[in-house]
């Protein structure tokens, strides 16, 4: 009546050597070399943007309850955290934040992810830099920022062969 065949390597390595949970350290195996990958600078980074990622969530209620708190980011900032520029960066720390968790638990889209926040980033520094937007009074600056992102997006290049 019902019949199934199973053809893949895991059952036919379950069924030759009774131990499945060898697949299990291999992939650990494999899941810790990427996080080594990672350069402790970039890793300070993941740390940093983790924890912010947490607070969005406070920021956002604190900001629905009236309370007036600085958010800021890439030359970006603002005192009310429920506007349209205050969802916005927050929207930028989730992103941020999701990328970060992503490269420390070493998915497998961590690095496309990370390369997408950093190209935000980099052109939100750029946008802020020729066309001062909020609080530089009219005047081009540079954005330190982009002493960071632009290692930063040449490192995930390079790591994501390995990856």
């Amino acid at each position: 009546m019902w019949h199934h065949t199973y053809n893949n390597k895991q059952t036919e390595k379950f069924m030759n050597n009774g131990n499945i949970l060898d697949d299990f350290s291999e992939a650990k195996q494999i899941g810790n070399g990427r996080r080594k990958l990672l350069p402790w600078w970039i890793r300070v980074f993941i740390w940093f943007f983790m924890i912010a990622g947490v607070l969005v969530i406070p920021v956002f209620v604190m900001g629905l309850a009236g309370y007036s708190l600085q958010v800021e980011i890439y030359g970006l900032k603002t005192n009310r955290p429920i506007s349209i520029l205050g969802i916005l960066l927050l929207l930028v720390f989730l992103l941020k934040s999701t990328a970060s968790f992503s490269l420390w638990f070493q998915s497998k889209f961590a690095i496309k992810l990370a390369l997408v926040d950093a190209y935000l980033g980099l052109a939100i520094c750029l946008t802020t830099m020729i066309f001062p937007i909020v609080d530089n009074q009219g005047k081009m600056t540079f954005r330190p920022e982009l002493i960071l992102l632009i290692p930063y997006i040449f490192k995930l290049h390079v790591l994501k062969r390995d990856w």
